[in-house]
């Protein structure tokens, strides 16, 4: 038999061996599912913060389930902080849940109920500096960029930095920053690093080699709303997406700021309008292509857009509304959930981080859908070509 987390739907359901489904439990949100070695069917349900046993033992008899009617609370989380996210029954017989919000693992003997933390400390930490990269603690890690040299910077997002990881993959994090939940950064041609400074309402330059720091956008009161990624276009001005204020906006060279797309709005109007006539929702990434071609991920509209040079916004990806559509249809009727980054292909499709789906999908040249990486992605928020043509992303839940 196959048990099944239908989470959307708050329920737990079972394929039979013959094929044949049918609900379980409903009025839960269930997260994950474990089978014990004897058996039992543990349910991780998020609504009540606590995982539950079904029956002694379900199973099946002439194709119909039984032993499942009766339900055991076998974990509850004693602490508001507490958000189980995953379970799993060890060897030892114990089951074992994993705790996102307070940060560790924690063993429940079942015949006890005696609980023990297996590993983490729960504090939030930005560890690892002059260390290997693969072992540093990160927080929430969003945008990246390359430098010229295969530097490698991003923003550590909740622990409120700039991380540097140089080629030999020592990591570092960026001195001379005072920063508020940065979510993007990039590199010119200068070797000049700007920053999505997001909670302060504000983008940062910092100069080569440690030098000084500007402000080059957001010094006006409200001229910027977090600021969620940047961009340089064909020309080198730099790209803004003000998901504050629902627009992208372009720094001209006289330091002003101009709003290419989006006018304001929160109700998208059709297709193939004028770019500053068009709503975004929520614009949370901006890239540009070799064509100079600018993509953006609205997650609060559910949609992939992209801005020609003619001026005009036209749907590539999503339908309006949250869903998980599958590959081989045009991308424009396949439903995503919340996409918070866009990476161009340069071939004229995009891959797209569908973060609520937790998977990447790719739209060709013809505005076909495939999925690229539906398990392991985590919750994938940003994404960037490597020099070496691969696709990299940052994941949020794995941090």
């Amino acid at each position: 038999a196959i048990w099944i987390a239908d989470t959307g739907n708050g329920r737990v359901r079972v394929v039979a061996p013959n094929g044949r489904l049918s609900t379980v439990a409903a009025g839960l949100k269930p997260l994950d599912i474990a089978i014990g070695e004897q058996g039992q069917v543990f349910i991780l349900d998020e609504l009540g913060r606590q995982v539950l046993r079904l029956g002694p033992a379900p199973h099946f008899v002439d194709g119909n389930l039984v032993g499942a009617d009766i339900r055991t609370v076998v974990y509850q989380a004693d602490d508001d902080a507490a958000t189980p996210s995953a379970i799993d029954v060890g060897t030892d017989g114990r089951l074992y849940v994993a705790d996102h919000g307070r940060r560790h693992v924690l063993a429940v003997a079942l015949d006890s109920g005696l609980t023990s933390v297996i590993a983490g400390n729960g504090t939030q930490r930005a560890a690892g500096d002059g260390t290997d990269a693969r072992n540093a603690s990160l927080y929430a890690p969003a945008g990246m960029a390359f430098a010229e040299d295969g530097t490698l910077l991003f923003a550590d997002r909740l622990n409120h930095l700039i991380r540097r990881v140089d080629p030999d993959g020592i990591i570092h994090s960026v001195e001379g920053l005072q920063l508020q939940e940065p979510e993007d950064v990039v590199v010119d041609a200068e070797g000049r690093i700007f920053v999505a400074d997001t909670g302060n309402d504000r983008v940062l330059r910092l100069e080569p080699a440690g030098g000084e720091v500007d402000i080059v956008a957001g010094l006006a009161p409200q001229s910027l709303r977090r600021p969620t990624a940047l961009a340089f276009d064909a020309t080198r001005r730099l790209l803004i997406s003000d998901s504050g204020h629902r627009v992208i906006r372009r720094l001209e060279r006289d330091g002003t700021l101009t709003t290419i797309a989006g006018n304001g709005m929160r109700t998208p109007v059709d297709d193939g309008g004028p770019a500053t006539a068009s709503a975004l929702v929520r614009p949370v990434d901006v890239k540009v292509d070799g064509r100079g071609e600018i993509w953006i991920a609205d997650a609060g509209a559910h949609r992939v857009y992209r801005l020609g040079a003619d001026g005009l916004l036209r749907l590539v990806a999503g339908t309006g509304m949250p869903g998980i559509g599958q590959g081989g249809s045009l991308a424009r009727w396949v439903p995503l959930n919340t996409p918070t980054g866009v990476e161009p292909d340069g071939a004229g499709g995009v891959v797209i981080a569908d973060s609520g789906n937790g998977r990447l999908v790719h739209v060709d040249a013809d505005g076909v859908l495939r999925v690229v990486v539906a398990d392991g992605a985590g919750q994938p928020t940003r994404l960037m070509t490597t020099p070496d043509g691969e696709i990299a992303f940052t994941d949020g839940v794995t941090h």
